[in-house]
């Protein structure tokens, strides 16, 4: 199953707007397969059909785009600023932490699975919360970097030794320059394996939970990208073999 969503605000006042380009390619999409959003669930309008066999989705959500006046927030981040004494790394956040609860314009929903995204870690340290998913993407980091490096050495080996033949031996140690060459690009990667995360840590907690989310979600897909790419390969050489 595929499913596309377009996004857009509902309502005539918004058609052919820069704000409904999502509604706009669906709309396109809906007519080169004769189709008609006549279906409703979940706060949005949708048209299914079958292509190839595959069950295609195309939803419209009916909640609006929220598109809030830059003057209004260019306002309140120099109140807080005046109030705080210094500038915020993030000052839409700090808006929205401090004046959603008085300004329904800049009352934005932050939560995930009951996590506030506006949170920084560092800004937060007694809420045990606000490590989840900064956890989860260093977890998934090194997941990445594991399964990269191994890919790597398993190509670099299949080259080595179809070259076993051509390789120049080291007299003094009995390696090929080939054996040299991969133990140093092998260190290397063990290195970055764990510099990476590190890395990754200190940018994780001085961020808001929303970038973190961001790059768990990456990280995840990465990981299922190459896993699906290995697991063609792998399959296409039991075939040749």
């Amino acid at each position: 199953m595929k499913l596309f969503v377009g996004l857009g605000n509902p309502g005539k006042e918004y058609e052919m707007t820069r704000h409904n380009a999502g509604f706009t390619v669906l709309d396109d999409l809906a007519s080169k397969w004769h189709l008609s959003f006549d279906q409703e669930k979940f706060n949005a309008t949708f048209a299914k059909t079958k292509i190839n066999d595959e069950t295609i989705i195309l939803l419209k959500p009916l909640t609006y785009m929220k598109k809030v006046d830059t003057n209004i927030i260019n306002g309140y981040v120099e109140e807080i600023k005046n109030e705080e004494g210094k500038a915020s790394a993030y000052p839409e956040i700090q808006v929205i932490q401090k004046k959603a609860s008085t300004d329904e314009n800049v009352n934005i929903n932050m939560e995930f699975f009951g996590l506030d995204l506006s949170k920084v870690p560092n800004q937060n340290m007694g809420d045990i919360t606000v490590y989840i998913i900064p956890v989860l993407y260093i977890i998934t980091s090194f997941i990445s970097i594991k399964i990269t490096n191994g890919k790597k050495k398993k190509n670099k080996t299949l080259q080595i030794e179809e070259k076993t033949s051509k390789d120049k031996v080291n007299v003094e140690d009995g390696k090929t320059e080939n054996d040299e060459s991969l133990e140093a690009m092998q260190e290397m990667n063990n290195t970055m394996m764990y510099m990476v995360p590190i890395m990754s840590i200190s940018i994780a907690f001085i961020a808001p939970l929303g970038l973190a989310l961001y790059w768990l979600v990456s990280n995840i897909l990465i990981i299922i990208e190459r896993l699906i790419i290995d697991k063609i390969f792998n399959k296409e050489e039991d075939e040749n073999a």
